[in-house]
C-alpha cells in the first residue's frame, strides 16, 4: 500500500544540523537527534494517521493520534535487537477501557522515522538571515517558534515590552503560559489557510474571565421613546439593492470618527451608538466631524449587567475574492484587528451582526 509522509514541522536543532551537513559534505544527512510531527496518508484509502516522534541516541518515542497509542523503543548497546514497548487502551469484556503495555522485539524499520534521501541532489541556496528582534512585534513573532521554549521566552519578553506589561515573577509565569497557549492556537489556525488569519494582540495573556468587560450590549426596547419601526418592506429593499454600488466605505467620505478604546468599561453599546450618531451628524452638516461623549450615556459601574453580547458599528461593505463582507468598526483600540476594524462575511448573519440592528435618524 502506498503512503505519503507529510512532515509538519521539526525543531531548529534538526534544521541546523542539516544545514551544517550541506556546508561540510555537500549532501543531505539526517541528524541523530530530532523531534517532529507528521501525518501518514494512505493514497489508496485516504486514511490520515497523525503522529509525533522524539528520537535521541539509543531511544525513541512515537505517539499516535495525539498520544492515544504510544510506542517506546530502546536499544541496549550490549544487545543486538532493540526492544519496543507499546502502551495502548483496550476495552475489556465489561466495557471498561484499560491501558495495556506490551513488550516486543523491535526491528530496524521501527527505528527509521525519516525518509530516505537517496536520489536527491545537493543544490546550494542562500539562506535568508532573520532580522534582529526590534520594535515590530508582528515581525518578531514571525521569526520565532511557539514549540521552542527559548523562543517562547523571547516572544513573551517582546510582548511584555511592546504592551508595557510589568508582572511580578509568579504572575509573569502564569501569563506566559496563557500567552504560549494562545500563540500556539494562532499559529496552528493560520497554518490551515482558512478564510481569515489570527494575530497576537494585547489580550493574548488574559484569562477569559478578564475579558468579560469587553462585552455587555445593552438590550434595546423596540417600543422605547424615540425608536421608530423600520420603514421599508422587503420588496422596496430589493429595488434599492439593484441601485447600490458593489463597494461602499463611509471612511472615504471623511465622516467616520477615529477608533476609540473602551478600556475596562463594559460599554461597547455606548461606543457603537456614538460612532453611528457622529457619522450621521457629520454627513448632515457637510462633513464637519464631532466627538460625542460615551460617558454621557453610561456609567462604567453598569458594565457587568449584560456580559454576553457585543456592539459594533458597520461603516460600509465590499467584495473580496468573491466574498461579500461588512466593514466593522470596533472600540478596542487601533492595535486590534486592521487598525481597529474587521472585515466580516455577510453570509448567514455571521456573528449575528444583522440581529437587532439600529441606525440613527438626524
Amino acid at each position: 500500500m502506498k503512503y505519503l509522509i507529510v512532515l509538519l514541522h521539526s525543531v531548529l536543532g534538526c534544521c541546523s544540523s542539516i544545514i551544517d551537513s550541506y556546508a561540510v559534505e555537500g549532501s543531505l544527512t539526517w541528524p541523530t537527534e530530532f523531534h517532529f510531527k507528521a501525518e501518514k496518508i494512505s493514497l489508496k484509502s485516504d486514511i490520515v494517521e497523525p503522529y509525533e516522534v522524539c528520537s535521541e541516541q539509543n531511544r525513541s518515542r512515537i505517539d499516535f493520534y495525539e498520544g492515544t497509542v504510544k510506542r517506546f523503543i530502546y536499544r541496549d548497546p550490549e544487545e543486538e535487537e532493540p526492544i519496543a514497548y507499546e502502551v495502548y487502551p483496550k476495552t475489556e469484556d465489561n466495557l471498561d477501557s484499560i491501558v495495556h503495555c506490551k513488550q516486543t522485539q523491535a526491528d530496524e524499520s521501527m527505528m527509521k522515522f525519516l525518509p530516505s534521501v537517496e536520489g536527491f541532489t545537493y543544490q546550494v541556496e542562500q539562506c535568508e538571515v532573520a532580522e534582529p528582534l526590534g520594535t515590530n512585534l508582528k515581525h518578531d513573532l514571525e521569526n520565532l517558534y511557539p514549540h521552542l521554549d527559548s523562543d517562547v521566552n523571547k516572544a513573551f519578553q517582546r510582548y511584555k515590552n511592546y504592551h508595557g506589561r510589568n508582572y511580578k515573577y509568579k504572575e509573569s509565569e502564569v501569563r506566559k503560559l496563557i500567552f504560549e497557549d494562545n500563540w500556539r492556537r494562532i499559529v496552528d489556525h493560520n497554518r490551515k489557510n482558512l478564510g481569515y488569519k489570527l494575530e497576537v494582540n494585547k489580550f493574548a495573556d488574559r484569562f477569559d474571565e478578564e475579558l468579560v468587560h469587553l462585552f455587555g450590549t445593552r438590550p434595546s426596547d423596540s417600543n422605547a421613546l424615540g425608536t421608530e419601526p423600520f420603514p421599508f418592506s422587503e420588496e422596496e429593499l430589493k429595488a434599492m439593492e439593484e441601485e447600490l454600488p458593489s463597494n461602499f466605505d463611509m471612511r472615504q467620505d471623511g465622516i467616520i470618527s477615529s477608533i476609540k478604546n473602551q478600556g475596562d468599561c463594559g460599554s461597547c453599546w455606548a461606543f457603537a451608538t456614538t460612532a453611528a450618531i457622529e457619522a450621521a451628524i457629520s454627513r448632515s452638516n457637510g462633513g464637519r466631524n464631532i466627538d460625542l461623549s460615551e460617558q454621557s450615556l453610561v456609567d462604567c459601574s453598569w458594565s457587568n449587567k449584560y456580559p454576553i453580547n457585543h456592539a459594533v458599528t458597520v461603516v460600509g461593505y465590499g467584495v473580496r475574492d468573491g466574498t461579500n463582507y461588512w466593514i466593522v468598526k470596533n472600540c478596542w483600540g487601533e492595535d486590534w484587528g486592521e487598525d481597529g476594524y474587521i472585515l466580516m462575511s455577510t453570509a448567514h448573519n455571521n456573528c449575528f451582526l444583522m440581529t437587532d440592528g439600529y441606525y440613527p435618524i438626524v
